[in-house]
């Protein structure tokens, strides 16, 4: 028999139903479990193993129109590409060889400000062709910073 065409496929306590090509579908009654097969539509639950891709760099977390809402990790580092990593190191976020576009401090949302004399401030570091600026974001003064060449 090359073939079979069944509306409901009932299995004994214990045995096992094995059905063919990737792609087939299978609904469960509650409380019943399945292994082996690709999963589509809600996902919830416990993680209980590893999260494996089955190829490299193929598949995403969230997209641009549905994102991930909080990422919680332990203390361990987040891996991008081969050897760029995040990592936390008691309250400091570290990056190695961090490279960013304008630098913004601010601490205007810390209650306690800054570890000298309390206060809070908000400051954008800019760079120019030869020089570097300094801006006081809740003032709005400018500053050049004077640099000697070594």
């Amino acid at each position: 028999m090359s073939e079979l065409k069944t509306n409901l496929i009932t299995s004994y306590a214990g045995n096992t139903i094995t059905l063919g090509d990737s792609g087939d579908t299978v609904a469960l009654a509650a409380g019943a479990t399945a292994t082996g097969f690709a999963s589509s539509g809600d996902m919830g639950g416990t993680m209980t193993s590893h999260i494996i891709p089955d190829s490299n760099a193929a598949y995403d977390l969230g997209n641009a129109e549905y994102k991930i809402r909080h990422l919680f990790l332990s203390d361990n580092s987040l891996y991008m590409g081969d050897s760029a990593t995040i990592k936390a190191e008691g309250t400091a976020i570290v990056v190695q060889d961090l490279k960013t576009g304008d630098l913004h401090l601010d601490n205007t949302h810390r209650n306690e400000g800054n570890s000298i004399d309390g206060t809070s401030g908000s400051w954008t570091f800019q760079e120019g062709a030869e020089d570097m600026y300094l801006l006081n974001n809740v003032t709005g003064k400018k500053y050049k910073i004077n640099l000697t060449e070594i």
